[in-house]
Parts: structure tokens; C-alpha cells; sequence
């Protein structure tokens, strides 16, 4: 009797250890399929990111975890990172199609308010505003708004915050793109009040759409608000490493000349003076 409670005590324990061998193996590869994805997407290689997620997805399929969430998370993972893949190659329905699927796999995962929705629906939103339509990028941006104010009543750090940013910048954009003038300055003035530190990218998102905004104002005859906003982009440029010289120049000639129609001649000959400078060092 004690010799059978051995055996099978020893063989419970190569199962179990040829089981944890197993997962190890496996998480090992998933890994390196997630870094080789990484890599290939930072380095621009779009067609190899895909190929790679497209491998990682059929992995996860084969290799399934012990528990099925695990296994889910992981699926869902993976179809959203051969959809941004797909978007720089132009694949937008394709895109579209994982994103949601990603989108709905979370949401029954998670629940309709996990903070992990929000950068599915910022994707989700981009490509809806790149193929249309419009209104339904809006309504993806308001979804995630909406689970992003759940979050920040326990989310504190600063993360949380450039998170915030790049929603309210999204935000704004569509709102300029449809010349929601009003809703667009509440968003850019909300976006205005985060302190924390920006990543260059959103520091510039924010200086275009506070200039879009300050060309929108102009041309309604808002002179003095576009001032207002275009001054705060010129300054919101300087801060940016690398900033779009065209889009900065840009800013600046509008700048000029509404300074010009008010007829502050001397801001308007400073203005112009970055503005050939800005173009002398592109050349």
C-alpha cells in the first residue's frame, strides 16, 4: 500500500513538473514572439510585425494556459497587434474588423469600464476617423472618455494623465475636423490644465489643434481668440523636440497676419522673422 501511494505520488509530481516545464517553454516563446514584434514595429517594418503577431496568435491558439481567461487576454492581444500593423500598410477594414473583435473580447473579459479598453478604443477611433465616418470615430472617442473618468477616480499617476492628454487631443481633432468650434476649446482648455510631463507627441497633437483652432477662430472673424490660441501653439511648438517645421510655419504666418489686421506691426515683424528663420534652417 505504501509503495502504490509512492508511485503515484511520484508520478503526480513529473506531471506536475513536466507541466510547469511546459508553460515555461511556452512562455518563453510568447516572449519572444512579443519582442520580435516590438522590434519590428519600432524599426517601421510593418509586413514583419504582422507576420510575427499573426505567428503569436496562432501560438496562443495551439499552446493554450491551464486557465481560459489567461488564454483570451492573450488571443485578444494579439488580434489588436496585427491590426496596428495593419493600419500604416493601409489596411483600415481589416484593422476595423480586429480592433472590435479585440474590443468585444476585452469587454466580456474585463467588463465595459477596464482602463485596458481605452488604447483598443483610441485605435479603434483613429481608424474610423481615417476611412469614416466621422461621427462614429467620435462616438469610439466618447466610449473611452467615458471608461477614462471611471478609472481616474482611483488612477493618480501621471500615466493616467498622459493618457487623459492623448484622449482629449483625439478628441479635439475630430471636433476641429467637424468644426465643433465650442466643444473643441472646452477639450483643448481641459487638455491645457494637465501639468504632468507629455511625450513629444502629444505636446505636439496639442500645439496643431490649438493652431487648426486658432484657423477655424480666424476665420470667423474671432480675432482675438485666435490670437489667443495660436500664441499658445508657437509657445506649445518650442516645447516639442523635433517639432513639424511646416506645421510650425504654418502657425506662424497665421500668426502674422492676424497680428498685422490688429495692427501690432512690431509682434507681427518678430513673428515673421522666426517664421524665415524657422524656414532658412529647413533648407
Amino acid at each position: 500500500m505504501i509503495c502504490r501511494a509512492a508511485c503515484v505520488f511520484l508520478f503526480v509530481s513529473v506531471l506536475v513538473a513536466y507541466c510547469a516545464d511546459a508553460i515555461a517553454n511556452d512562455r518563453e516563446r510568447w516572449l519572444a514572439l512579443h519582442h520580435a514584434y516590438t522590434a519590428a514595429l519600432e524599426a517601421s517594418k510593418y509586413e514583419q510585425a504582422e507576420t510575427v503577431a499573426r505567428e503569436q496568435l496562432q501560438f496562443v491558439r495551439e499552446h493554450p494556459l491551464p486557465h481560459e481567461k489567461d488564454n483570451v487576454a492573450r488571443e485578444a492581444h494579439s488580434l489588436n497587434q496585427i491590426a496596428v500593423a495593419l493600419v500604416p500598410q493601409g489596411d483600415l477594414k481589416t484593422a476595423k474588423k480586429l480592433f472590435t473583435q479585440s474590443l468585444e473580447m476585452n469587454i466580456a473579459m474585463r467588463g465595459p469600464t477596464s482602463k485596458h479598453l481605452i488604447p483598443i478604443l483610441l485605435r479603434l477611433a483613429e481608424v474610423n476617423r481615417q476611412q469614416g465616418p466621422i461621427e462614429e470615430a467620435a462616438q469610439t472617442l466618447r466610449q473611452a472618455m467615458e471608461v477614462k473618468e471611471v478609472a481616474l477616480t482611483w488612477q493618480k499617476k501621471d500615466e493616467a494623465f498622459v493618457e487623459l492628454a492623448e484622449l482629449l487631443n483625439a478628441q479635439c481633432a475630430i471636433m476641429i475636423e467637424q468644426k465643433a468650434i465650442d466643444d473643441a476649446r472646452r477639450t483643448t482648455e481641459r487638455a491645457l490644465a494637465i501639468k504632468v510631463p507629455l511625450p513629444d507627441r502629444e505636446k505636439q497633437q496639442l500645439a496643431r489643434n490649438l493652431s487648426q483652432l486658432g484657423s477655424l477662430l480666424g476665420a470667423q472673424g474671432k480675432t482675438a481668440q485666435a490670437v489667443s490660441c495660436l500664441e499658445e501653439a508657437r509657445k506649445r511648438y518650442t516645447q516639442v523636440s523635433g517639432a513639424d517645421r511646416v506645421e510650425v510655419a504654418r502657425c506662424l504666418a497665421e500668426l502674422v497676419a492676424l497680428y498685422r489686421s490688429e495692427g501690432r506691426e512690431r509682434d507681427a515683424d518678430t513673428v515673421e522673422g522666426q517664421r524665415k528663420a524657422l524656414q532658412i534652417g529647413s533648407s
